[in-house]
């Protein structure tokens, strides 16, 4: 009975080993799965803002999954394959007016944002002027703008237009500042102070 019961402990033993480097493998190959996802996203996302293949400005990515099992005949340290891939495209239309929100303003160039996603910048010249009619342009105001053509600079797309007008005032970002729990008022300071192209001449 002695041997029967070392005998059935040892087969227990085995068996409890292959049940756990069957745990292990797959464990790694969910994790090698993974990581060949994130490589795979990886290297479409350095290919984002390329708009010679899909025809805009891919602004994410989604889902990524093979069309078909990759197939090896040799050992190879590359090989080709297929995959589908889900993204979202921001086709701009040039000469089309979108509307989007100042994030930046140099002495020579606008920045704004379209969709609060896609930069897009226009020059600072004499036709700006005449259309601002006075008006100060600050941070966060929403402007419309022209779109005119796509550049693609060390891999990053750039949107280039035009000022058309300005939409609405933007509202500055305030912070508070002292002890909320207060029951006096706290005092309110106003961010993004820069008014206009030049703010250093006027300061």
């Amino acid at each position: 009975m002695g041997k029967k019961r070392a005998r059935e402990a040892e087969e227990e033993e085995v068996e409890h080993q292959v049940h756990k480097k069957v745990k292990i493998q797959k464990e790694n190959n969910k994790k090698e799965k993974k990581k060949r996802d994130e490589r795979i996203k990886q290297e479409i996302g350095q290919e984002i803002g390329d708009e010679v293949r899909v025809g805009g400005v891919v602004v994410s990515i989604g889902s990524v999954r093979f069309a078909s099992l990759p197939r090896v005949i040799d050992d190879q340290n590359v090989f080709h394959m297929d995959i589908f891939v889900t993204q979202a495209v921001f086709r701009p239309i040039p000469g089309q007016t979108y509307e989007a929100r100042v994030t930046h303003i140099a002495d020579d160039f606008i920045s704004a944002l379209i969709l609060e996603a896609i930069a897009i910048n226009m020059p600072i010249d004499d036709k700006l002027h005449e259309k601002l009619k006075g008006i100060t342009l600050e941070l966060d105001d929403i402007i419309e703008v022209k779109h005119n053509t796509i550049t693609i600079k060390r891999g990053i797309c750039q949107l280039k237009g035009k000022f058309v007008r300005i939409l609405r005032k933007g509202v500055p970002k305030t912070e508070l500042i002292g002890d909320p729990s207060d029951s006096t008022q706290p005092e309110v300071k106003v961010k993004n102070k820069r008014k206009t192209f030049a703010s250093d001449e006027e300061e």
